[in-house]
């Protein structure tokens, strides 16, 4: 059995926790108020976190990511959108990765970049960015 990397992991765990928040707080309301409705669709989203949070340990445990392992050497920021570009530099050749502008990552620095499988090989997009861990 592979052991999932700690990106997949703590998506699996967030996904899972927000999905469990939501009933936590539907139900508590439901037995404060006695919305039906709510308590409904608190479960309904804890239903579809559980589904998302065990997709994400099929993908670990099946192995069925990419990593992208190397040297951060430009970043360029969009102007319009929410995605930068970073061009990763590893032994063999380089990349240009499309990443959320929101995420840290610096020039300089060395990097796994984790991604789901697609079917197109060569596509490293924000759809299916995974995480990012920094080597030391």
């Amino acid at each position: 059995m592979k052991e999932i990397p700690s990106p997949i992991l703590e998506k699996m765990a967030a996904t899972g926790g927000i999905g469990l928040c939501c009933f936590l707080f539907s139900f508590a309301y439901y037995l404060i108020c006695q919305d039906k409705i709510l308590c409904i669709l608190g479960t309904a989203v804890f239903a579809a976190s559980l589904c998302r949070a065990g997709g994400f340990l099929w993908l670990g445990r099946k192995g069925k990511y990419r990593v992208i392992t190397g040297e951060c050497v430009e970043i360029q920021y969009r102007v319009l959108g929410k995605i930068k570009l970073c061009r990763v530099r590893s032994k063999d050749r380089e990349y240009v990765l499309q990443l959320p502008k929101k995420l840290k990552v610096y020039t300089g620095q060395n990097y796994s970049f984790y991604f789901s499988e697609s079917s197109n090989a060569q596509e490293y997009g924000i759809g299916s960015f995974i995480g990012v861990t920094q080597i030391a």
